[in-house]
């Protein structure tokens, strides 16, 4: 038997085994890089959620901040009444003979 004869076979076989090595190394590759692709998109959705999040968050800051003040304002309102009634009533009395359009 000739040593060429011998070593054929395993050659064809190594030949089919890199094939199949290779086929799977290359979807492997194009799966990573599926994964690497949706893990960037994801990356850029949390980061867009995020800012959104934060403007919304400072939105409702600004308006919390505003009814509070007009709240406040109201109090010392009802205060300043409560605590000088001769000078509320002069205010109706005075309001009261105002023309009516």
């Amino acid at each position: 038997m000739a040593p060429s004869a011998k070593w054929a076979p395993e050659t064809a076989a190594m030949h089919a085994i890199d094939y199949e090595m290779s086929a799977r190394l290359d979807a492997e590759t194009r799966r990573s890089e599926e994964y690497r692709f949706q893990c960037e998109q994801l990356k850029a959705e949390i980061q867009h959620l995020r800012q959104q999040f934060e403007l919304n968050l400072q939105d409702k800051e600004r308006i919390y901040q505003n009814r509070e003040r007009v709240c406040l304002w109201r109090l010392r309102s009802i205060k300043k009444i409560a605590l000088n009634p001769p000078e509320f009533s002069q205010k109706c009395q005075f309001e009261s003979h105002l023309p009516t359009d």
